[in-house]
């Protein structure tokens, strides 16, 4: 559907849930299209076309008649202020601000409106400031941060948080030590693109139930820890684009359904270890632009059946490259570019 939201939908005092999702809306949303919504509950506009906009021009100081426990406005035009008139919606249960064109700090009354959030997803705007540690989630909780301009410390929340996505911001310092303590059932987290410093902490090793560890593009420094013997659910680990160091853990190896393993653009060194054989369900192992040395083991061809991407570009691997390769019949990225490997290509590498 397109075109412009009638007003006149505001006169649907009876209406629980008003769903307007994934379509082409424009113009202007009032105050007149909620004006005797008394039974709204749940409110989602969300729009699929990047080309059109639809703005919400309401006053600062409207008193909405309705009380919300949950309200998806994905990629509609309300800034550039935070919208004032959410402070009344002491309900609600999801927030979903997505994309909003909202610029400034978060008001202050947000954080104390004693929300019991399950989603809090304001990702993809202009928002500055820092982010309290105090906001109260219910179990299993999803909060997007994403692509704003928040900067201080990484915040800790409750430890109800299952998804946090903070990446693409100003955050700065370390990575709290006691992060696996204060989040114990984490199974997503991304806060890559930011400016973390220091070491990796220790305590990530608690995070039993993470899938999704995304930590790259950031100046995380030292040794990769020995955690990773009980995070055995893990998918996704990407800590590439730092300053690591040292060697990959023997615990690495743990992994058996690991998926995709990013290491890249750091300073990790020695020979790929055997034990990485064991994580066989590897889709796409990238170790380009480190400082990995030795031959290119034979093992890769032999138990990573599975890989789509394989990049060992710019280290200092030396030696043939093994005709095991080749048995990899799922490859579509095989990079061993900048290194000092010698001798003859494999016949079949070369058709």
């Amino acid at each position: 559907m397109s075109g412009i939201i009638p007003d006149s939908l505001g006169q649907l005092s009876s209406l629980v849930v008003l769903e307007l999702n994934e379509n082409s809306w424009e113009g202007v949303i009032t105050e007149a299209h909620f004006s005797n919504l008394s039974s709204l509950k749940q409110l989602s506009i969300t729009k699929s076309s990047p080309n059109v906009f639809l703005v919400f021009n309401i006053s600062s100081d409207w008193a909405p008649p309705f009380k919300l426990t949950y309200i998806n406005l994905r990629s509609c035009q309300l800034g550039p202020k935070f919208p004032t008139w959410l402070r009344t919606q002491n309900e609600l249960t999801t927030i979903v601000l997505n994309n909003a064109g909202i610029s400034g700090t978060i008001p202050d009354w947000l954080w104390k409106l004693d929300l019991q959030l399950s989603e809090l997803d304001i990702a993809y705007s202009k928002l500055s400031g820092r982010v309290p540690n105090s906001l109260v989630l219910s179990y299993l909780a999803n909060v997007d941060l994403s692509s704003n301009l928040f900067d201080g410390p990484l915040p800790l929340w409750s430890s109800n948080v299952s998804t946090l996505h903070l990446r693409d911001n100003l955050f700065s310092g370390p990575i709290p030590q006691n992060i696996g303590e204060a989040m114990p059932i984490l199974t997503d987290l991304d806060i890559s693109w930011n400016s973390l410093n220091g070491s990796t902490p220790l305590s990530m090793g608690n995070l039993q139930a993470l899938m999704t560890l995304v930590i790259s593009n950031n100046h995380l420094s030292r040794e990769i820890p020995q955690f990773w013997n009980k995070m055995s659910s893990l998918y996704i680990v990407d800590m590439s684009n730092n300053s690591l160091s040292g060697t990959i853990p023997g615990s690495l190896g743990s992994l058996t359904t690991l998926r995709f393993l990013v290491l890249s653009n750091n300073n990790i060194s020695g020979e790929l270890p055997s034990y990485l054989q064991n994580c066989s369900a590897l889709e796409s192992l990238d170790l380009g632009d480190n400082k990995f040395s030795r031959n290119i083991p034979s093992w890769i061809g032999e138990s990573m059946s599975s890989l789509l991407i394989l990049a060992l570009l710019s280290n200092f691997f030396s030696g043939n490259i093994p005709s095991e390769i080749c048995a990899l019949s799922a490859l579509h990225i095989l990079d061993l570019s900048h290194n000092h490997v010698s001798g003859f290509i494999p016949p079949i590498l070369g058709t």
